[in-house]
């Protein structure tokens, strides 16, 4: 029921002569600093929720016997050095430096053959462990006379009789032989005490490269609508080895509730220690990120628990401002609220909170605030209830722009004749379903993003986001749904749900070509997300029958939903972040053009920033261009020099 800690200071081995089964309901961490092999003779399945991250310092070899099959929702890139080469029945392709290489006995442009298909998925889900055996309860010690002993020792007997009374223990010596007097009393020795960890201070630095506890998971049920809050911190940055993991500490409450988790988010570009803190450490391919605090999930009327999320992100900002002041490029330490409300757990104490854009070794008075822009709410309801606009959370999902609530009408004129064993559940089934598949077509089409086999350049369309997951395509949805849209035909008999499937099609096509029409229909049969990284497993209503919850982003917070959000005096102060429309790639060559113009200013930007911190109330900086953020720097150009901004965002 608690710890277990094993040490074994040469061999281990295991045999099982029939099966074994492990589960562990939380994380799992294996290093192995010598040699790692497996042998299976039978199939070995690999079922992984999240993302699967595979790295090798030299080679990577795959071999099968039969078959190699790689699919991808929306892309497969093979990228190297110097040479890809894709060799089959006598034939190749080969690109290099030198070109593009194709040899075969004919090469056929457009003309004849057929793309080959893979045998798909077919794993089976691993069995768990069976339960613990109650444990067995032990006789309580026994007492055993002296006398006892003695007899049993003359007479050879391995087993002694229990004394029937305690004051019988003194009965008179076998052959009137008074026994031995009994050996002194040592006195009693002090249990033995646990090892404790030293609690860190409010100034202890944890030690870089191991990990605390593990950050909690999201609770996935609840017995109505919930919400949960994202909010990105301006005026800091964390910086992390690259490829860490994204939560590195969490929140909770006195009483040990997750209140939210700390994470890294937008990728800021490499970690510079500043020399003057140079402190022997290795911070060779650390990567600075933003920091975005992402609240655990509560139901949407249980105003404390709304309320006390509220208060310990703001408690957080206010000590991340004094962290930056005292400790800043250091780590984050567990510490509790003066008022011992909350307590910041530490699960990666790998990395370091720096202010600004983390270059500057002072944090010259930067203050952490919360902008709006930075600020998101996602909001889970009953799949049920959508539709039906029964409560006021889901009469503002289905204010959703991409929402076509005339559907419904649409779809019981389709099927009049049918003999559905729900008519209304279908129909808001369809309607749900249809928008969402029309909305992707339309984005697809919009940003010429790549479904399945549909290109866009088959329709003169050029690419120009990275996805269906590029910030900008998920900003169109402005409600964005995160549940896949197949699960929600689980609430539908096998019937109803065949009815509902036949009809969608044809919506599609009626609006768009026949190959996007198909792709976009198959890419959500197959279990497709709208957005990636989808949240499937959440339920609501009673945890013993529970059914199943969609839900729901709000890329902005709309009216509707700000008392869910905390304020600081600050954040109607705080400046549009600009950088939010790029994507990635975009983002960083707007951010090298408006560095180098805000360097080659003189004193120009100086001026301006100082002013700028006089109206937040903010004490000057003695190096402007250093601690300015790239939101700043790029609100600058676009007052300062209008025609430049314009030509660096074309």
């Amino acid at each position: 029921e608690n710890d277990h800690t094993t040490v074994i200071r040469h061999d281990q081995h295991l045999t099982v002569e029939n099966d074994q089964f492990t589960e562990i309901k939380h994380n799992q961490h294996l290093t192995v600093e010598g040699e790692s092999r497996e042998a299976v003779t039978g199939e070995q399945v690999l079922s992984i929720e999240g993302s699967l991250h595979v790295k090798a310092g030299k080679v990577w070899v795959n071999e099968a016997g039969t078959e190699i099959h790689v699919k991808a929702g929306q892309k497969v890139v093979i990228e190297a050095g110097s040479e890809i080469t894709v060799k089959a029945g006598g034939s190749f392709v080969k690109v290099d430096p030198a070109g593009v290489h194709l040899s075969g006995a004919l090469v056929n442009l457009n003309s004849g053959g057929s793309a080959g298909s893979g045998s798909g998925f077919g794993g089976a889900m691993p069995a768990l462990p069976g339960g613990l055996e109650p444990a067995v309860t032990l006789a309580p010690p026994q007492t055993i006379s002296y006398q006892a002993l003695l007899q049993a020792e003359q007479a050879n007997v391995p087993a002694v009789k229990v004394c029937p009374l305690a004051a019988q223990e003194a009965m008179p010596a076998v052959n009137s032989i008074a026994p031995p007097p009994p050996p002194p009393i040592a006195p009693p020795m002090a249990p033995p005490q646990p090892i404790m960890n030293p609690q860190p201070t409010a100034n202890a630095q944890p030690n870089l490269g191991r990990s605390t506890k593990a950050t909690p998971d999201f609770p996935t049920h609840f017995p109505k609508s919930s919400i949960g809050i994202e909010n990105e911190l301006a005026g800091l940055v964390v910086a992390m080895p690259a490829n860490s993991a994204q939560k590195f500490g969490y929140v909770k409450s006195a009483q040990g509730d997750a209140l939210f988790m700390l994470t890294k988010d937008m990728n800021q570009g490499s970690y510079q220690r500043p020399p003057s803190l140079q402190d022997g450490k290795n911070y060779q391919n650390w990567q600075t990120h933003t920091v975005e605090l992402v609240s655990y999930p509560c139901e949407m009327d249980d105003k404390a628990a709304v309320e006390t999320r509220k208060q310990a992100m703001l408690w957080l900002a206010t000590h991340f401002t004094t962290h930056i002041d005292q400790s800043n490029h250091q780590p984050l330490a567990p510490i509790q609220s003066e008022d011992g409300r909350f307590v910041i757990e530490i699960t990666n104490a790998k990395h370091v909170i720096a202010a600004g854009n983390g270059i500057s070794a002072e944090s010259q008075g930067q203050t952490i605030t919360m902008t709006p822009s930075g600020q998101q709410a996602t909001v889970g309801v009953a799949a049920k209830g959508f539709g039906t606009s029964a409560t006021p959370e889901l009469r503002l999902l289905e204010s959703a722009p991409w929402y076509q609530k005339s559907l419904k009408s649409q779809f019981a004129s389709l099927t009049s004749a049918e003999n559905l064993d729900d008519k209304e559940l279908a129909a808001n089934v369809f309607a749900y379903l249809t928008s969402i598949y029309l909305k992707t077509a339309e984005l697809a089409k919009k940003f010429g993003i790549y479904i399945n086999e549909w290109d866009p350049m088959s329709e003169q369309i050029t690419p120009n986001a990275n996805g269906l997951t590029d910030p900008k395509v998920k900003n169109a949805w402005e409600i964005l749904p995160r549940t896949k849209p197949s699960k929600i035909v689980e609430i539908l008999s096998k019937s109803d749900a065949k009815a509902v499937m036949k009809h969608i099609k044809p919506q599609l096509q009626s609006r768009y070509s026949e190959s996007l029409s198909k792709n976009v229909f198959q890419y959500f049969q197959d279990g497709g997300e709208v957005a990636g990284h989808g949240i499937n497993n959440a339920t609501v209503g009673d945890k013993h029958s529970p059914e199943l919850a969609i839900l729901f982003e709000f890329r902005t917070v709309p009216n509707e939903l700000q008392s869910y959000l905390p304020k600081t005096e600050s954040t109607t102060k705080s400046e549009v972040k600009l950088l939010d429309q790029f994507d990635p790639m975009k983002r960083k060559t707007v951010i090298q053009q408006v560095e180098s113009l805000v360097q080659n200013s003189g004193d120009a930007f100086d001026k301006w920033y100082q002013s700028y911190r006089d109206s937040m109330n903010q004490p000057p900086v003695k190096n402007a261009k250093k601690i300015a953020s790239a939101n700043q720097k790029a609100q600058w150009v676009k007052e300062h020099n209008p025609q430049e901004w314009q030509r660096i965002i074309a």
